[in-house]
Formats: C-alpha cells, sequence, structure tokens
C-alpha cells in the first residue's frame, strides 16, 4: 500500500485531476473566439494549451516511473492490482461483520446510552445468573 500512498499524494500535490479540466476549458474558450478576440487571444490561448499538455505528459511519465521502480511494469498493472487488493479488503471487512454479528449473542442488546447505575445492577444481576449456575453444576457433579 505503500506506492497507492506516495502515489496519491504525487497526484494529488501536482492536481494531475484538475489539470485535464483547465485544458479543456481553455480549448472550449478558444474554440468561442470571434472576430478581433480571435486574433489577438489566441496565441495566448494555444500556448496555456501547450503548456498544460506538457505539464499533463510529465506528470503521466513521472506517474509511471515511480510504479515502474516500485515494481510494477506499467500502470495498468499497478491498478489491476490495486483493485483486486481493494475488492479482497471491502470483502475482508464484509465477511468480518457478518461474523460479528453471528457470533454476538441476540439477547444481549447493546449498551450504549445505559446509565451508569442501571450497568452496576445489570451486571451484578449477571454475576449472580452465572454464580448460580456454577453451583448448579457443582452440586450435579456431586450426585452422580
Amino acid at each position: 500500500m505503500c506506492i497507492y500512498y506516495r502515489l496519491y499524494d504525487l497526484k494529488k500535490s501536482v492536481q494531475l485531476i484538475v489539470a485535464y479540466p483547465l485544458r479543456g476549458s481553455l480549448e472550449i474558450e478558444m474554440s468561442n473566439l470571434k472576430g478581433l478576440a480571435k486574433l489577438t487571444r489566441k496565441g495566448d490561448l494555444q500556448r496555456k494549451i501547450d503548456e498544460k499538455t506538457d505539464y499533463i505528459n510529465r506528470l503521466k511519465v513521472g506517474l509511471s516511473n515511480m510504479v515502474r521502480n516500485s515494481g510494477f511494469e506499467n500502470m495498468n498493472e499497478f491498478l489491476l492490482t490495486f483493485r483486486e487488493c481493494r475488492n479482497a479488503y471491502t470483502d475482508y471487512q464484509r465477511q468480518y461483520e457478518s461474523w460479528k454479528n453471528a457470533c454476538r449473542k441476540p439477547d444481549t442488546p447493546t449498551h450504549k446510552d445505559e446509565k451508569l447505575s442501571d450497568k452496576l445492577a445489570r451486571l451484578q444481576r449477571e454475576a449472580a445468573e452465572n454464580q448460580n449456575s456454577i453451583s448448579r453444576q457443582t452440586k450435579n457433579r456431586g450426585a452422580r
């Protein structure tokens, strides 16, 4: 998982996600130019589009190199492995929750909102019940 966090931090810090929409908005703005603005702003917008394209390409190369240095052949192999691991972890969490729910005693309520005095009384009752069952078991052993 170390590589995922490094990639995520890099992706987050360089704003690759934001670079694509910015380039797209610049391309739309350039296509909507008319008249005198087309002559004056077209060069400036084309320069900005080229800068964004270069920036995106450099980010892709950096991410690809980081993935290769971590032992993956390419970015797709990393993403496939990551998705498999994430799905396995999600399945594990789901199975754990179902196991936990199956093992929990159905007659035992959750006591999150219980007052301290009520909790003390409940625990004393449970202790007395446990003591009674233990004493019954010892009496039964002597009868054999």
